[in-house]
């Protein structure tokens, strides 16, 4: 497995072996400089390698690490699917609420505008859920870097 140690100068990226995937990646925090460049990186587009892991060494962050390294990884690797999935849901019971209380006849025309009102609402929710778990990365890390500015240095 290839470790990125985001506290160094270049970041190399995931190596692919010759006719094959590239392996996944381990992120190693382990400053408040690479937390806070991993931190701002959430704001950019950015591609990252399925399976990519955030370490938080205990040394760097002491008792914090072992709760914090769990929810940072789950927050990394969200998709939004379940918001997606919420949305969808949500907007197929409302749309048979609308079909079973309402008067109109089921046409073509009206199952197609019913499609695309699902498909917008598992477009629309994918994307809130994305945005909610990379907000709460974001403040996640901040929070830890806040940590790395009150811990005495040796």
């Amino acid at each position: 497995m290839k470790t990125l140690r985001t506290s160094g100068g270049s970041e190399p990226a995931a190596q692919a072996r010759p006719g094959g995937p590239a392996r996944p990646a381990t992120l190693l925090i382990d400053s408040p400089i690479a937390l806070a460049r991993l931190r701002r990186s959430l704001w950019l587009p950015h591609v990252t390698t399925p399976g990519t892991r955030i370490v938080l060494p205990a040394d760097a962050f002491g008792a914090v690490a072992k709760r914090a390294e769990p929810r940072v990884n789950t927050l990394y690797a969200s998709c939004g699917c379940k918001a997606g999935a919420l949305a969808v849901l949500l907007t197929a019971a409302g749309l048979a609420a609308w079909w079973g209380l309402g008067d109109m006849a089921l046409s073509g025309r009206v199952l197609l505008v019913d499609l695309g009102v699902l498909l917008g609402a598992a477009l629309a929710g994918k994307l809130a859920g994305i945005a909610v778990n990379r907000m709460r990365l974001v403040l996640l890390l901040w929070r830890l870097e806040r940590g790395f500015a009150r811990a005495p240095t040796a």
